[in-house]
């Protein structure tokens, strides 16, 4: 078992097993005065109703299920030096793992596995990067990476399937999760519409940021209104409410991510396209627990990429989350297996550090449409501007 660093004082709050402080005053929960497991936000608070929040509740739940005490730590300021200082400040309360929910943990991630080396990382959805932009894993790094084009995949196929056939994509900022998310969903609604021989339009861009905005704002407004576009996938955090006040406005749809977002807007939401964050990271923080808190050999150095044969990825059907009246969990059950039984069955493929591709192979491209503007620079095969 690794050194513990057990802080001086603890609330009393802490000691009888309630909420705990940090000395930010974040809140959080556990057994014991000394921090077992924490949790570092990238950008964004913990009630973020995405990345953040989903891991924060994966860790409160396995640490209340297995005796433990964790935290979280918001960084004093969000740029890689105030980040790299918060996983700091959680070390110095004792944290003997941090967890680390998106890419933007990745500069900070490597200055920390090197500075603290007895001290283990989960890094979910990212890698350390050095300062050239190198994926450098160490042994005291697990890394768990969706493959998003299957959710993605799943969300396109899903809304044609239902009837949706003038779509949109908007992701937040260029990169590859974001990317695989939209290239699936691109590859999903294509397959759907050559199932049911017919015609797909899709408008696609990339808002920059994953800020809401009122410019994306009106670029929105503009697709559904004159670009006659029915649903738009919202695929990049807080980027989701420029799009969900665009299709509220005009009554007309769109597509969470991430998370099941259906709560936020009932009325107007098709599905939302998931990573299993919370279950994923219950998943290597039972490995990491039982291997004598510490990462087993499976995990130490690793990157894990997860989807559906893992069961980690899908869409929401549980309840009222379930919007469709025509595409049925039959034929859901039916593609999702598809897909967890062939990890090239999308077309969409990652050479886990920058590049995502989709190769059609024998799909027939007439079935769909798809107009890249040009915040899009990376175009898949087959397809123009």
């Amino acid at each position: 078992m690794k050194k513990k660093i057990f802080c001086a004082v603890f609330s009393l709050l802490a000691v009888a097993g309630l909420a705990s402080c940090d000395n930010t005053g974040n809140s959080g929960s556990g057994a014991t005065g000394e921090i077992d497991i924490a949790l570092i936000t990238d950008s964004g608070k913990v009630n973020d109703n995405s990345f953040n929040q989903f891991t924060w509740e994966g860790v409160e739940d396995f640490c209340e299920e297995n005796n433990l005490s964790c935290n979280y730590f918001d960084p004093s300021e969000y740029t890689d030096a105030g980040r790299a200082d918060a996983m700091r400040r959680a070390i110095q309360r004792g944290a003997d793992v941090l967890v680390l929910p998106g890419y933007l943990h990745s500069p900070a991630a490597y200055t920390i596995m090197n500075e603290f080396p007895n001290v283990d990382i989960l890094f979910i959805d990212g890698q350390p990067n050095d300062a050239d932009g190198n994926i450098v894993m160490k042994e005291n790094v697990s890394s768990t990476v969706y493959k998003e084009y299957e959710p993605g995949y799943l969300a396109g196929y899903a809304a044609v399937k239902e009837g949706i056939l003038n779509l949109g994509f908007a992701g937040g900022i260029e990169i590859p999760a974001v990317q695989k998310y939209g290239f699936g969903f691109i590859s999903g609604a294509l397959d759907a519409a050559i199932e049911d021989d017919v015609k797909v339009t899709m408008q696609y861009t990339y808002a920059g940021s994953f800020d809401p905005s009122q410019e994306l704002r009106t670029k929105m407004d503009g697709w559904y209104t004159t670009q006659n576009v029915d649903c738009i996938f919202a695929c990049g955090g807080g980027i989701y409410s420029s799009i969900m006040n665009a299709a509220q406005a005009a009554n007309k749809k769109w597509i969470g991510v991430d998370v099941d977002q259906y709560e936020l807007d009932k009325e107007h939401i098709v599905t939302s396209a998931m990573k299993s964050l919370a279950k994923s990271t219950q998943v290597s923080l039972k490995a990491w627990l039982e291997n004598d808190r510490s990462w087993p050999e499976e995990y130490a150095g690793k990157i894990e990429n997860v989807g559906a044969k893992e069961g980690l990825i899908g869409l929401p059907e549980e309840g009222a989350s379930w919007t469709f009246k025509n595409f049925t969990k039959e034929e859901y059950k039916t593609i999702y297996d598809k897909l967890a039984a062939d990890d090239s069955f999308s077309g969409v493929s990652f050479d886990g550090a920058s590049t995502v591709s989709f190769d059609p192979r024998n799909r027939d491209l007439s079935h769909i449409d798809v107009t890249f503007d040009s915040a899009v620079s990376n175009i898949p095969t087959g397809f123009t501007r």
